[in-house]
């Protein structure tokens, strides 16, 4: 941030250094970081990490490492957010053929890096132009309804028109 060393990494930092370790084959198609294919490739604690930033780059002069189980983590919650879409267009009876757009919302949405999100899987492989990414559509809504008390009759009719789809239940 702000040209200084880093100090630790955000979730669309590692959207970023997942795909550009995909890319340069430091890790598979499954997540699985490859002993021996780079010295950044490291063991901690009988665990292969990557330190991403040495004891020299970082603020505070400890490495900085994302092991193989952090990697995990993040493709599991990946894979569900996938497999949620996937049940929600299946739902209403449409593919990702079907959109017309792909909308990533969200603070997190805003600063994805695009291409490295479709690298990983994390987003489908659209037409870049199909993506749209508005920002954090729920705090701008809400503000919206704060200082403009006319639009609450908008979010009853709105709400009214919600269709509920319990994932809960999802075979």
């Amino acid at each position: 941030i702000e040209d200084g060393k880093p100090l630790g990494i955000c979730g669309s930092g590692i959207v970023d250094l997942l795909a550009e370790m995909f890319l340069n084959g430091w890790v598979d198609f499954s997540g699985e970081l490859k002993e021996n294919v780079s010295k950044h490739i490291i063991k901690v604690d009988n665990q292969l990490a990557v330190e991403y930033a040495s004891k020299d780059e970082s603020e505070n002069h400890e490495s900085l490492i994302f092991i193989q189980s952090d990697i995990n983590q993040f493709l599991k919650t990946k894979s569900a957010a996938y497999t949620m879409v996937a049940f929600l267009l299946g739902e209403v009876g449409l593919t990702l053929d079907d959109l017309d757009k792909f909308y990533a919302v969200g603070a997190f949405g805003t600063h994805l890096n695009l291409e490295s999100a479709v690298t990983i899987g994390m987003y489908p492989d659209l037409d870049r132009n199909k993506f749209n990414c508005p920002g954090n559509t729920s705090l701008e809504g809400a503000y919206k309804l704060l200082t403009n008390r006319t639009l609450l009759s908008s979010v009853d009719d709105i709400a009214n028109r919600v269709n509920y789809i319990g994932l809960e239940n999802a075979k």
